[in-house]
């Protein structure tokens, strides 16, 4: 396959933000995840499900409902013709926060379980305005990704975060009566720092244009005028996004049910009692930070890469025409695939093993008690479920036309159901550990839908990206080898003393290492590809 410049320049800037926000992400992580890990032998468990689960439920529905639909609409859709009506577009997801943000307060005040704690009402207030700041910066941040200045929001997350998490840290400390108020304030001023970052940066940005580009593709961007809402001459709104978006908000509410269900249900039925959800939220958070460090990043940056080189609406008089964009996607698509399929069964594997180490190291012996361990491993084997979905999924939403956009959007409404319901059903039978059960179910049946329609798109071509899902013969043998030696390392090693847990720590670092250069030595045609489009030149792979 013959790559193009163009394309490779797409690519090879998505890889590089990719390497470099995932290097951020993970020192970002690590300082939140130590900071956290401190607070954690601090307060109770009451607490951490008030904050970590019902509050922060709040903030993301208000975030979701208001800017994942245009977000998903303007991905790669953005043109100069149109621009101050798509930002008009953006703008209506800031003010209709302001009445969703309001009413999902009184519903989290009036309609569900009020925790013991004067300060709630305070605690839901201030996650909602914060959630009203951080939309603030949607102009910003859709500009810069279409400007593939994708590591600005890394910048902003770190240090929006960062702050959050010492500020918690000290005040939880030293006054820890206050939980609920400190994580509140610290809340609302991480928004404003979110939300200033990308104000400072493109208005830092901006005064060094001395003119107005001649370059037709760019977008008309010169002041910070532009990037606020005005009367533009016949329809407020850009037609060709309006509906888009419109249909990706509805999507987006079945997602969010997807994504958050098991939220929900803690919230609105009381299945578990907040320590228990404190305890689950801890345990997912823990269980996904890998997902969040490497594979959201992938996911991300992988539908930006999609969105612009795969058209959403095909030529359906023409299924045999060879198109270059549509084959760089599969093999792209293959690339993804195969990576983190890779990587994902080398967690799970040494994630199964080593659970209640990391429980001990991170929160001591108030996760190793209880379902803990057993929720920690279960959470392995969803996030293999997660890392796939996530890749097929950017494909699927970049690569759908509006119709199709609009029936899976139904689909979605089985998937939330079904969803739903077993959930309910697996937590009566398995208690918090059926909410992973769920999930992974949800997501295997997702994936089915992506694999299909993939299948589909690809099916009057030569192209076969899905064959990334699997593994290679050597590297899979490896994998069952070192799944097998593990438990043996584990009994022979005293993990009751603290050299024995060193010892078998070092064991599997080994292991681990071991599992990569064999995956390096067997996968040579995705190395040589990932090489040379990361360095920007023209490659032809048979």
């Amino acid at each position: 396959m013959e790559v193009s410049p163009e394309l490779t320049t797409v690519f090879a800037g998505t890889v590089t933000s990719t390497y470099y926000n995932i290097a951020l992400q993970i020192f970002c992580k690590l300082v939140t995840f130590a900071l956290n890990g401190l607070i954690l032998r601090y307060i109770s468990k009451d607490l951490l499900g008030v904050i970590n689960v019902r509050l922060l439920l709040l903030h993301t529905t208000i975030l979701f409902l208001c800017r994942e639909g245009i977000r998903r609409a303007c991905s790669g859709n953005l043109q100069p013709s149109d621009w101050k009506k798509s930002i008009n577009l953006i703008w209506l997801g800031i003010v209709l926060s302001f009445p969703i943000a309001f009413l999902l307060s009184l519903i989290w005040l009036f309609a569900m379980e009020v925790p013991n704690d004067s300060y709630y009402a305070v605690g839901v207030w201030a996650y909602a305005l914060s959630s009203i700041i951080e939309l603030l910066a949607e102009p910003f941040y859709i500009t810069a990704q279409e400007m593939m200045i994708l590591k600005l929001r890394v910048y902003a997350k770190f240090f929006s975060l960062a702050i959050q998490a010492a500020l918690n840290a000290v005040f939880i400390i030293g006054v820890p009566r206050f939980g609920i108020l400190i994580f509140a304030g610290t809340q609302v001023l991480g928004a404003v720092v979110y939300t200033g970052c990308f104000c400072l940066y493109f208005w830092k940005k901006l005064q060094q244009l001395k003119a107005p580009t001649s370059n037709s593709n760019e977008l008309p961007v010169y002041s910070i005028r532009d990037f606020l809402p005005v009367l533009a001459e016949g329809p407020l709104l850009p037609d060709r996004l309006r509906h888009l978006a419109w249909s990706f908000t509805k999507q987006s509410f079945m997602k969010q049910i997807l994504t958050e269900g098991e939220r929900y249900i803690m919230s609105g039925l009381q299945m578990l009692t907040f320590a228990e959800q404190g305890i689950y939220d801890v345990i997912n958070n823990l269980g996904s930070l890998v997902a969040r460090l490497l594979f959201q990043q992938v996911e991300e940056n992988a539908y930006v890469l999609f969105s612009k080189v795969l058209p959403r609406e095909r030529d359906q008089s023409s299924p045999t025409k060879k198109n270059d964009s549509e084959a760089f996607g599969a093999k792209m698509l293959e690339v993804y695939l195969k990576t983190i399929t890779a990587f994902s069964i080398i967690i799970v594997i040494f994630g199964y093993s080593y659970s209640d180490i990391l429980l001990q190291i991170y929160g001591g012996q108030v996760l190793t008690t209880g379902d803990a361990p057993a929720l920690m491993r279960a959470f392995w084997v969803y996030v293999l479920f997660l890392a796939v979905n996530g890749v097929t999924e950017a494909f699927v939403f970049s690569a759908m036309s509006k119709a199709e956009v609009d029936s899976y959007n139904r689909k979605l409404v089985g998937f939330s159901l079904s969803f739903l319901v077993s959930s309910w059903g697996f937590v009566k039978w398995l208690g918090a550990v059926g909410f992973i059960v769920a999930n992974s179910l949800n997501m295997a049946l997702r994936i089915a839908h992506s694999v299909i329609f993939i299948h589909r798109y690809y099916q009057h071509s030569r192209h076969d990206p899905l064959r990334g899902i699997l593994v290679n013969r050597v590297f899979f043998i490896g994998c069952l080898a070192v799944a097998a030696v593990l438990p043996v390392l584990r009994s022979a090693c005293d993990l009751t003393t603290v050299l024995g847990n060193v010892v078998f720590l070092a064991l599997g670092a080994g292991l681990g290492v071991a599992l990569l250069c064999v995956l390096w030595r067997t996968e040579r045609e995705l190395i040589f590809f990932l090489t040379n489009l990361f360095r920007r030149r023209e490659v032809k792979l048979e």
